[in-house]
This record gives structure tokens, C-alpha cells and sequence, in this order.
């Protein structure tokens, strides 16, 4: 009769276990949804010639990008009449919805991201 209530006693601790991973999983798949649902609302663009500066605020974007779990895709944009149309005082410079963030510097990732969360913070 014991071995009966604590087997009992243990199938319901993996009830409640899988009960609590299910509404884990549900809550990530609703994050997940509201990202990809704002997602396309946000345009970036990345100007420069293709630089060192250039490849590696490139890197740090596609990183921050991958650690938020956003999918965007990056507009490249190396034509030099097209760099010089933005008004930017210097290369590499990043764009977001149409608004120059960072020229003429190698902004880290959590600086990236921060101006990413604002933009998200606005669309809202």
C-alpha cells in the first residue's frame, strides 16, 4: 500500500513537471509569434565600402540580432552615391527604420541592442 502512494506520489510530480514545461514551451512560442509579428516592421540597413569597421559592426549586428532571437535581414548598402544620398558624416553607419543610429563608429552589442529594443519599444 506505501510503494502504491509513492509511486502515486511520483506520477504526480511528473504531471505537474510536464504541466509547467508545456506552459514554458506556450509562453516562448507567444514570444516567438510577437517577435516575427514585429519583425518585418523594423528596416536595416548597413552603409559602408566594406571595411574592417564595416565587417565587424556587420558581426556584432548579426550577433545581437541571434541573442534578441530576432530574423531580420540586413540591407548592405556599398554604393558610394547611395552613402553619400543618407547625409552621414562618416562609415560604417547602421540605419534603422530610416533613422541613422551609429556613423563613423564600431557601437558594441549590447549598445545594438539596446537601440533595437527602443525601435521595438516605438513600434508597439
Amino acid at each position: 500500500m506505501i510503494k502504491v502512494t509513492k509511486i502515486s506520489f511520483k506520477k504526480r510530480q511528473i504531471a505537474k513537471s510536464n504541466r509547467r514545461s508545456n506552459a514554458n514551451a506556450l509562453r516562448q512560442t507567444n514570444m516567438t509569434k510577437n517577435i516575427h509579428n514585429i519583425s518585418p516592421i523594423i528596416k536595416l540597413e548597413l552603409l559602408g565600402i566594406g571595411s574592417i569597421r564595416y565587417l565587424e559592426v556587420k558581426a556584432r549586428l548579426e550577433e545581437a540580432l541571434a541573442e534578441m532571437g530576432l530574423e531580420l535581414s540586413i540591407h548592405e548598402i556599398k554604393d558610394i552615391d547611395h552613402i553619400l544620398e543618407n547625409d552621414i558624416l562618416g562609415i560604417p553607419a547602421l540605419k534603422i527604420n530610416n533613422r541613422i543610429v551609429f556613423q563613423n563608429t564600431v557601437p558594441t552589442v549590447i549598445q545594438i541592442k539596446s537601440a533595437l529594443k527602443a525601435v521595438l519599444q516605438e513600434t508597439k
